[in-house]
């Protein structure tokens, strides 16, 4: 991965560098999304405390942050 990674900063494009551990988070964001539950979600990852599932591993996207607004404007508007 170490020369596509340095052909990309020669090409000048904006990346921000990865480790595979970064598709853990990934995958977690992206179950949450998809309604996994929260406890089921933790089990997989092999925490013992959910609370380190969502705080660490759970991120929001923009692409939820605008769904969840747009739920908000069909009900309230």
């Amino acid at each position: 991965m170490g020369l596509i990674i340095k052909k990309i900063q020669k090409d000048n494009i904006d990346f921000e560098a990865f480790t595979p551990h970064t598709f853990r988070h990934t995958f977690a964001t992206r179950a949450l999304e998809n309604g996994m539950q929260i406890k089921t979600l933790s089990r997989l990852l092999g925490h013992g405390d959910i609370q380190l599932t969502l705080n660490l591993y759970c991120h929001v996207t923009e692409d939820t942050l605008v769904e969840e607004m747009k739920k908000m404007e069909q009900k309230y508007v």
